[in-house]
């Protein structure tokens, strides 16, 4: 028997998350997902019995048994998906109020950039402030070029939304490679999809909310906050294993 057919009972627990257990069972975060369609990701899902089809069967049981979890591991993974989460809240924020033209949109936006400060300083304690700074000022890239391009999205101006959309994905593809020069563990297909998977989610967001398709872009609102705890799920977990004498 392969381990395509084998399918297993396990029981979530406290600092568990979906790509660790996808991890120890040599299976991916989708896979687990698609069997396991009552999941929420960003919930806590404490003590629900998944079912998991494992990669291989080889020492699985050992691995998935031997997990720990110590307590600046979870307030690591915690505080990393509270600042992103909070990126993708003021992100929407900052498109209502800039799309709806509101008396508050300048505090709005002064606010949503704050975050990028919050997210690089998770990275202080492990690595240099060169490398902090560095992704801060990269964050922040991201965010100045989303606010551009819905600013062009609101004037209609397609050549200028063309060209933003571009350089959104290049800041990305920067991102992930100082990302992955700092971390070995940070595949840099795998971040790659995640980052991109933010940036469809922000700019299908974008349009839906232009176009007053209101419960549209709450339903895709859902699926970004999904989509980014997975994210922060997987630079917390990168982290830990680079260092985890620290942990």
């Amino acid at each position: 028997m392969n381990g395509g057919e084998v399918r297993i009972a396990y029981t979530l627990k406290q600092g568990d998350s979906f790509l660790k257990v996808a991890q120890c069972f040599e299976t991916t975060v989708d896979k687990i997902l698609s069997e396991n369609k009552h999941l929420k990701p960003n919930k806590s899902n404490v003590g629900e019995v998944i079912t998991v089809a494992p990669g291989s069967i080889h020492n699985f049981k050992t691995s998935i048994l031997e997990i720990t979890f110590s307590e600046k591991q979870l307030e690591l993974n915690k505080k990393m998906r509270f600042r992103w989460q909070e990126h993708i809240f003021w992100t929407r924020e900052t498109i209502i109020a800039i799309l709806e033209d509101l008396k508050d949109k300048a505090l709005i936006v002064f606010r949503l950039l704050e975050n990028p400060i919050g997210i690089a300083e998770l990275f202080s304690p492990y690595y240099s402030k060169e490398i902090v700074q560095e992704i801060e000022k990269l964050i922040k890239e991201h965010l100045t070029i989303a606010s551009n391009l819905l600013n062009a999205l609101k004037e209609d101006d397609s050549v200028l939304f063309d060209s933003y959309h571009a350089d959104l994905y290049k800041n990305a593809d920067d991102i992930v490679n100082t990302l992955a020069s700092i971390n070995p563990n940070y595949n840099v297909e795998e971040l790659s999809e995640m980052f991109y998977q933010h940036l469809d989610l922000l700019i299908r967001s974008m349009v839906e909310r232009k176009n007053n398709n209101y419960a549209q872009q709450i339903k895709n609102f859902d699926a970004s906050h999904e989509q980014i705890v997975l994210m922060a799920d997987m630079l917390a977990d990168g982290i830990v294993k680079q260092f985890p004498d620290m942990f």
